[in-house]
């Protein structure tokens, strides 16, 4: 496989599975790993992890569940997109599903542990996923 073939996930995902509206199942396990990876890890602060599981009474397992139910919201508005992005521009695992796990992670912490609303959250995700598309290095 040459540097600029996507992965085979992506090129799953790139093919049929543009056509789904939830999250195909080759995609899915990446993703969550990117947005946990976000959610409970900071650089500056080596605590947060326990920080924001003072403020989610539920449990780690609760979070990542509750949490991964917006990658089909992320899925949805940037499925359109994938076609016209050469995986060589970015990567947008780190550059948006990481990015909202950690915005995801203060939103929590801000809020005593409370979830966004789905209009809040899809506030956010449609800023990532337009700030993705339309870097100065994409096509």
């Amino acid at each position: 496989m040459s540097s600029n073939d996507p992965s085979p996930y992506r090129r799953l995902a790139l093919a049929a599975d543009l056509k789904s509206e939830v999250l195909p199942r080759a995609v899915a396990p990446i993703w969550g790993a990117f947005l946990c990876e976000g959610l409970m890890t900071s650089q500056r602060d080596p605590y947060r992890s326990e920080r924001l599981l003072n403020f989610w009474s539920s449990g780690r397992m609760k979070l990542m569940i509750e949490s991964c139910r917006y990658l089909d919201r992320i899925w949805a508005y940037s499925r359109r997109r994938w076609g016209h992005l050469s995986p060589k521009y970015g990567m947008f695992e780190y550059e948006v599903i990481s990015a909202f796990g950690h915005l995801l992670g203060v939103h929590l912490i801000l809020n005593h542990g409370e979830l966004p609303s789905d209009e809040e959250a899809d506030l956010i995700i449609r800023d990532l996923v337009d700030a993705f598309f339309t870097r100065e290095d994409a096509p």
